[in-house]
């Protein structure tokens, strides 16, 4: 997910950001504006934000490292199969020459 700094204003006083992108020195200047209870408010619910964000992230990862895991297992299986058959053909082909 990109952020980028973008203004939202409600009012004169109070202006909401959001942020899609990673300039931090846009959203200092932003905050730097607005009275020290709206950055704080702001910052909270940014925080808040990330934080379902990088939630959400971890969840998807351990889903695709366990999916990972499971067609991993699956070729490893597979492999072993194959590696059984071929054995067995060898075997096969050894007995019938002699």
């Amino acid at each position: 997910v990109f952020l980028k700094l973008c203004s939202v204003i409600k009012s004169p006083a109070q202006s909401r950001l959001c942020l899609h992108g990673g300039d931090r020195k846009e959203l200092s200047a932003a905050l730097s504006k607005m009275p020290l209870e709206s950055q704080v408010e702001e910052l909270s619910m940014r925080l808040v934000i990330q934080l379902d964000e990088n939630k959400a992230l971890k969840a998807a990862l351990e889903d695709t490292v366990r999916k990972r895991d499971e067609d991993f297992k699956l070729y490893q299986d597979t492999v072993e199969q194959v590696k059984n058959s071929f054995s067995q053909v060898i075997q096969h082909q050894r007995q019938e020459k002699s």
